[in-house]
């Protein structure tokens, strides 16, 4: 309505104006730029001139003022339509207009609210801002300090710098001493070994002087005990000269009654003669009636004897058969491993240890030249329920390995079950050929305990089938692939390895460029020696092993658990991580056997 008002009355000037003659319009503008009389000279024509211009210009200015006035009445009109339709429909507008307030309202609160939150959160921000250089002056400070620090220690570092250079010059030295020496030594044992030829050869040439003087004094031997006998003999003949002296009365009468024997042996002779005729017809007698009894005798013993000898023969082909029988029984209950078998329980236990090497090797001392998230292994920690706290004035590195270790087992076995989803893949072999095991072995259990029967192969077959398979899978199970003439590493251990190098950099960056290549090619024979200890191996076992990760919280037992504490200590310290499980058989029985401890770091008082 205001605005109405206002309208009118610019209407209404506009109108008087238009009415106005020209000559009334000049005289307005004259009288309007005129100066006092008494000042009036001969600038007025000039004066007169401009204004004769002006008022030309007010004519097109006039004309242009009469135009908008049409527009403007126009408009009026429109506005006083509008108003009197405003009239008529006033109600309705003023709800609308009232619903519309309420809700401006509304949003107003709405935004108050907003602004509220947004000066709350600019406040919070204000307040970690000066929070955070709070501790960027804190770090510049120590920052200064270490600089300050530093400088004594640069100084100290030139000093070991000139020392070391120092001591690499008389290294040097040293070293050219040291190589003029074995020039010397090698002369010397070259001369060494000239004596020692010379030597030789003297030593076998005394030797065959040694062997030349035992022929000789054997032979003065042998020709003293020759002089020894003939003197023995020459006394001897001596004794009989003298003898033969004595008796040589005597010989007359033995010679006497030599002739009188004489005659009586031809005569016995003869005697003898006669009774060897009779004694040889007699023996062919005898001879002739024995050769017929064993004629007899030897037909029926050739008639027994063949069957004797069927039976024989049949006998020792039995002997011979069940020999190969409890042979091939003994193969096939005999479930042991063989010493040279890699899976034997010696190789076993010395690839555990391996393994664990490795895994801590993979890790990394977390020494020279790494950055920590300390936040992220804090969060980890948590994950564990561990009550050793990690932060940044105490960066326990024990404790972060022990951490990483763990993380690097749980990440690489929770691969298991998504083995099983990629069924009839060539990167899948292992997964299949582990589910068809499983599918023979559990009807023939089955048919164990459904069938009768007291036999050792059939128990024995089941067992020997599960150390085949699995000894073939921990043997080439996620080695690297042969396909289309080419070798390239397993899918899945190639997966895992990446995801495993992406997962550690973010708990440990290594900034040295060589050492972090050289950590990370390690990962694919880390995450197969895992994946095959762990899934396969361990089944080759009879009984086939178990492995268990101690919880938080449990007392600590030396007899299954390895780690660093004083031995007066262990029954007042408590687990606090398991960073590597407990291989063993029955572990949940009191008869347990135990392969390898467990691996543990201890709560810190």
């Amino acid at each position: 309505m205001y605005g109405i008002n206002k309208l009118q009355k610019l209407q209404n000037t506009l109108d008087l104006y238009a009415n106005m003659r020209p000559f009334d319009k000049l005289s307005l503008s004259f009288l309007r730029s005129r100066e006092p009389t008494e000042k009036v000279n001969v600038k007025t024509l000039e004066e007169l001139r401009r204004s004769k211009i002006e008022l030309e210009e007010m004519k097109k200015h006039v004309a242009k003022i009469q135009e908008k006035n049409r527009d403007l009445k126009n408009e009026i009109l429109e506005l006083v339509k509008k108003e009197q339709w405003e009239k008529k429909n006033r109600g309705s507008v003023e709800l609308e207009l009232i619903k519309e307030r309420e809700q401006r309202k509304k949003e107003k609160d709405q935004w108050e609210k907003e602004k509220q939150n947004l000066i709350e959160e600019n406040e919070q921000r204000e307040k970690k801002k000066r929070r955070l250089l709070e501790e960027k002056e804190q770090r510049e400070k120590e920052k200064r300090k270490l600089i300050e620090e530093k400088e004594p220690r640069e100084k100290e570092k030139r000093k070991l710098i000139e020392e070391k250079e120092q001591s690499e010059k008389e290294k040097r030295k040293l070293i050219e001493e040291k190589e003029q020496c074995e020039k010397e030594k090698r002369k010397l044992t070259e001369e060494k070994e000239h004596c020692e030829k010379e030597k030789r050869k003297l030593i076998e040439e005394k030797e065959h002087c040694e062997k030349e003087k035992r022929k000789l004094t054997e032979e003065k031997e042998q020709r003293e005990k020759e002089k020894r006998k003939l003197i023995e003999e020459k006394e001897q003949w001596e004794k009989g000269k003298k003898d033969l002296k004595k008796d040589n009365k005597q010989w007359e009468q033995w010679k006497n009654e030599k002739q009188n024997m004489e005659k009586h042996i031809e005569t016995l002779e003869q005697h003898e003669k006669t009774q060897k005729k009779n004694f040889t017809q007699n023996l062919q007698e005898v001879q002739e009636a024995y050769k017929k009894k064993i004629d007899a005798l030897t037909q029926r013993l050739d008639e027994k004897g063949n069957g004797l000898r069927e039976l024989e023969e049949k006998n020792a082909e039995l002997r011979r058969e069940a020999s190969k029988y409890q042979s091939a029984l003994g193969i096939a209950t005999n479930v042991r491993l063989g010493d040279d078998d890699q899976n034997h329980s010696v190789q076993l236990k010395r690839d555990i240890e391996n393994l664990q090497s490795a895994l801590e090797n993979y890790v990394t001392h977390l020494k020279p030249n790494m950055n920590i998230d300390v936040e992220k292994v804090r969060a980890a920690a948590k994950g564990y329920n561990c009550k050793n706290e990690v932060t940044e004035k105490n960066l326990d590195k024990s404790f972060i390995k022990a951490i990483l270790q763990r993380i690097t087992l749980d990440m690489v076995l929770s691969y298991r079950s998504q083995l099983f989803k990629h069924q009839g893949k060539y990167y899948a072999l292992e997964s299949d050929i582990e589910l068809r095991t499983r599918d023979l072995l559990e009807p023939i259990n089955t048919l164990l305990k459904s069938r009768c029967g007291n036999d050792k192969v059939t128990d024995a077959t089941m067992i020997k089938i599960r150390q085949q398979v699995y000894g073939i899978l921990g043997n080439r199970g996620f080695n690297d692939i042969i396909r289309n003439d080419q070798t390239y590493i397993h899918n899945l251990i190639q997966h895992i390895s990446e995801k495993l190098n992406e997962m550690m950099n973010g708990y440990r960056k290594i900034n040295d460029v060589n050492m972090r290549n050289r950590v990370e090619s390690m990962a694919p024979k880390l995450v197969r020696d895992i994946c095959k200890l762990f899934w396969f191996r361990v089944n080759v076992q009879e009984p086939p092993l178990e492995y268990f990760f101690f919880p938080e919280n449990v007392i600590i037992d030396q007899n299954m658990m390895e780690g660093k504490w004083n031995d007066d200590e262990t029954n007042q310290l408590h687990v606090d991580i398991c960073y590597f499980p407990m291989f063993g058989s029955s572990l949940q029985f009191p008869d347990r056997k135990i392969h390898t401890p467990a691996r543990v770091f201890p709560q810190k008082n």
